[in-house]
């Protein structure tokens, strides 16, 4: 893969995770209501990325459905997301541990492609006005 090809799929990672955002974080969202302690983040991975197979079992533990679609995503216990990125480069795990521990609490995302790893996160609840 040259340069410019890592550059455009990692640029088509981002758009995507961007794209998901929203759906992740009602997601995440919902869940903390019920469970306001709960670690969880957002993954994202695409059909013949390394981490498909992984996040697809996930998945499937999680929603009791078999799931076999081009891209997938959902919200996933924080540990397993983290040993998602551990298998990644250093920078990643950096970047997604960052997001983890960041306060005010952001859900950290994480998009497994076939030829790469990104992190991002977002904040889970807006500014309440009172430092938080």
């Amino acid at each position: 893969m040259s340069l410019q090809e890592h550059a455009d799929e990692m640029w088509r990672a981002r758009e995507t995770i961007e794209k998901l955002a929203p759906t992740l974080l009602a997601d995440a969202r919902e869940l903390l209501r019920e469970a306001p302690t709960a670690q969880v983040a957002g993954v994202i991975a695409e059909r013949g990325a390394p981490e498909y197979a992984k996040v697809r079992t996930m998945l499937e533990q999680d929603t009791g459905t078999e799931l076999v679609p081009e891209l997938l995503f959902g919200i996933v216990r924080l540990p397993f997301a983290m040993k998602l990125a551990a298998e990644g480069p250093a920078s990643v795990l950096d970047h997604f541990r960052a997001f983890a521990t960041m306060s005010p609490r952001m859900l950290p995302v994480l998009m497994a492609t076939k030829n790469g790893v990104q992190a991002a996160g977002y904040r889970l609840f807006p500014a309440t006005g009172r430092g938080r």
